[in-house]
């Protein structure tokens, strides 16, 4: 019997509404949710291909376990015993911090899933937490809990009301806006310019949303905090700061404004290529009367400086006059205050790593540095790691050496939807549900939301194998360790929670089969005692239930408590010290050497290195392809569809074919991220159009790592380019020399 049913795509920000036409277990279409109060019907090539991944016969469907040709179908039960079991070994042998866990950027979706993997974490005892975070945004969670007091305080541009809009290394009509949530991106940054207003674009790529904004400005990559500091420097030379937040710090303003006064725009134009008389426009502008406001993602993220980037963006957003006002950055409250949250319960611990000294970001390690803590010749290096939904060999700088440090671990485990890169080198690997199958509510950008909104949505299909919700893996392992998740803290405050008059039953309202979800039951709670509307509601609300809309003009500069007031400090004193160290930095990258600059490029059609297995995303596209501009190919010798060698400094070197594009910046190369399918993955159609894993080419030496949230060096690494000869063919029938027979 065909039917259809409601639900939302998680697989980045929008969170758009879906309808999904099912037979049995089997997806036969996607489309859009016409009833979603946001996404109001569009839905992106991404979302309506998840049909296909949902049925692919490539998916993990059965726990695996490696044998001696491959690996061997395993009952649940002999996989978790046998996980369990080496799990527990190694760590009673070599302590807690011999177990390791990576946590992939799907979880970010996954509600239970999210909330139950650091339980995890905290039961094995470990603090070698490592997630994708370092590689995309952690820069953000590091800056904000320095300037706010808190991670969880993320300014967002008030895209309905804005007037001028300045966009720095993002590319929103292509990757949605990370850590943003806005259906309808492009529809809502066409609507800014169609009320009269602008969104400037700056970005070493003419990008997808660089052609749909007013204008575009070419930035020299990896340069950005350099425009930053002179936005502010006009803004402070000109008088054009407002005082509120002077005032709110005025010792740190006056530390911001001496290292500010090292940088005029008439310095920065020739380390950013943007003219002096560019630089002061942009900065009057935003100071303007009307609405303004500044964003930025990756490409402000992964380069030298992403903290110092993303501190000074925040400090621009304060200093120009609109922050926490209609149209400009402001801070959106949602669903839940999380902020109030995470500094009553969820704060964790504050011990650095062993290896490079980085402070945690939200409980979590560099990923970059995972690698050297399993080749770590000491007793408490990483032995056993558990994987969940991710793929860190291609998505961590330096293929090479992370496949060195697996090939040592005694245990590797994996849980996912497929046999990735990293799942081929996995001794277990543990089925898990998609979210069709599994049920979710759209936590995880509660207070990130443009027009605040809530909704739970069920599993709207039973899984057609032995897959299983991670955080009935990861509990079913505690168990079997004798380890108790829930146990602590949070597991005895839903028990006490269960058995006051406010939540009786709350335990019982959870269930999943014969077991609690302890990670609903502790939402429940959540929502109960802080959320705008409880779970019973959004369980009944389909499809969703639009919350208070954000209020500007209620925070108090100085005062402590978050929703009456906000205590900012404009110079936090580590990253005052990296800004002082700009000229050294300088005086290092001129000694670099390099021919081009290179940087990273999302594509419509693919996302991160998990979507390359569906034909209908994909279309014709065998592979990623290294974009440069007509005039530096040409100097190279270099047509289009050529095959180029890609030379980092420390003398990796990639084969890709190239396309010559005039968006690029001359001097600048571009390769997309996600590719390099080999080592017998198990998805097929991908491993026939593999690509090159340009993260090869990153570096996870730990002085070149960013010192402040240990973000990975991705945009802006000096690379040589040359054209690959064409290799000589015998023609046929041709013989060898001694040899009469033809081969």
């Amino acid at each position: 019997m065909v039917e259809e049913k409601t639900t939302y795509c998680r697989i980045c920000e929008p969170m758009c509404g879906l309808k999904v036409q099912l037979e049995g277990s089997r997806v036969l279409s996607v489309r859009g949710d016409p009833g979603h109060p946001l996404s109001k019907g569009w839905l992106c090539r991404r979302g309506v291909a998840f049909g296909e991944l949902h049925n692919d016969p490539d998916r993990l469907r059965q726990p695996l376990r490696k044998a001696a040709k491959g690996f061997e179908e395993v009952p649940w039960d002999t996989a978790l015993d046998e996980v369990a079991q080496k799990l527990g070994r190694i760590r009673d042998a070599h302590g807690p911090q011999s177990v390791a866990v990576y946590n992939g950027n799907p979880m970010a979706f996954c509600t239970y899933g999210t909330i139950s993997v650091p339980m995890f974490v905290a039961a094995l005892g470990t603090r070698q937490f490592f997630t994708a975070g370092s590689q995309d945004c952690n820069n953000k969670f590091a800056a904000s809990e320095r300037v706010f007091g808190s991670p969880m305080m993320q300014p967002i541009p008030d895209l309905d009301n804005v007037h001028y809009l300045l966009i720095i290394g993002a590319n929103p009509a292509v990757s949605g806006m990370s850590v943003v949530q806005v259906p309808r991106t492009v529809e809502t940054l066409k609507n800014v310019r169609k009320r009269g207003g602008e969104v400037v674009v700056v970005d070493p790529r003419r990008t997808e949303t660089a052609k749909l904004a007013s204008e575009h400005l070419f930035i020299r990559p990896d340069t950005d905090c350099f425009l930053l500091l002179s936005l502010l420097w006009v803004l402070i030379e000109k008088g054009r700061v407002d005082d509120r937040w002077v005032e709110a710090d005025p010792e740190g303003f006056a530390a911001l404004k001496e290292v500010v006064n090292q940088w005029p725009p008439e310095r920065t134009e020739p380390l950013t290529g943007i003219p002096k008389g560019k630089v002061e426009e942009i900065a009057l502008r935003l100071a303007g009367p009307r609405p303004a406001a500044v964003y930025g993602s990756i490409g402000i993220n992964l380069g030298r400086h992403g903290t110092l980037n993303y501190w000074l963006l925040l400090v621009l957003n304060l200093l120009s006059g609109h922050f926490d006002r209609q149209g400009g950055a402001f801070l959106s409250r949602g669903l839940v205050n999380v902020d109030k949250l995470y500094r009553r319960a969820l704060r964790g611990h504050d011990i650095r790593s062993t290896i490079g000294d980085f402070e945690p970001i939200l409980g979590t390690y560099p990923a970059t540095v995972m690698a050297p803590e399993i080749l770590a010749e000491r007793r408490a290096g990483i032995r056993a790691l558990v994987v969940i939904a991710g793929n860190p060999l291609l998505s961590v700088p330096n293929e090479k050496h992370l496949k060195e440090a697996f090939g040592k671990l005694d245990l590797l485990v994996c849980l996912d939807i497929y046999k990735n890169e990293t799942g081929a080198f996995a001794d277990y690997l543990l089925p898990c549900t998609d979210f069709f199958e599994r049920e979710d509510i759209n936590l995880s950008h509660a207070t990130l939301q443009l027009r605040p909104y809530a909704t739970l949505t069920r599993a709207v299909v039973e899984p057609d194998g032995e897959q299983r919700p991670e955080w009935q893996i990861l509990e079913d392992l505690a168990e079997r360790m004798s380890l108790d998740m829930w146990g602590g803290g949070v597991g005895h405050a839903i028990r006490l929670a269960s058995g006051t008059p406010a939540l009786s039953g709350l335990l019982d309202d959870c269930k999943h089969g014969d077991r609690v979800i302890m990670a609903k039951a502790m939402i429940k709670m959540i929502l109960r005692l802080m959320g705008q509307v409880d779970l019973k509601t959004l369980e009944t609300a389909d499809p969703g239930v639009l919350l208070k809309p954000n209020e500007f003009g209620k925070l108090v500069p100085g005062r402590k408590k978050w929703g009456k007031g906000l205590r900012v400090s404009l110079a936090p004193s580590d990253l005052l010290r990296e800004a002082w160290k700009l000229d050294a930095a300088l005086d290092l990258r001129a000694a670099e050497g390099g021919e081009f600059l290179l940087i990273g490029k999302r594509e419509r059609h693919t996302h991160n290195t998990w979507v390359h297995n569906a034909d209908s995303l994909m279309g014709g596209e065998t592979t990623n392809y290294l974009y440069m501009h007509p005039e530096d190919a040409a100097g190279k010798g270099i047509a289009e569809g050529d095959r180029a060698s890609v030379r980092s400094l420390e003398g990796e070197r990639l084969e890709v074919p190239c396309r010559l594009s005039s968006d690029m910046m001359p001097g600048v190369v571009a390769l997309p991220h996600g590719w390099g399918h080999r080592y017998a993955a198990g998805w097929r159609r991908a491993n026939k159009r593999p690509g090159v894993n340009v993260n090869r080419l990153a570096t996870d030496s730990v002085w070149k790592i960013e010192p402040i949230a240990g973000m990975s060096w991705m945009t802006g690494i000096p690379v040589y380019v040359n054209k690959v000869k064409a290799r000589k063919t015998k023609a046929k029938g041709a013989r060898t020399k001694g040899n009469t027979k033809a081969r």
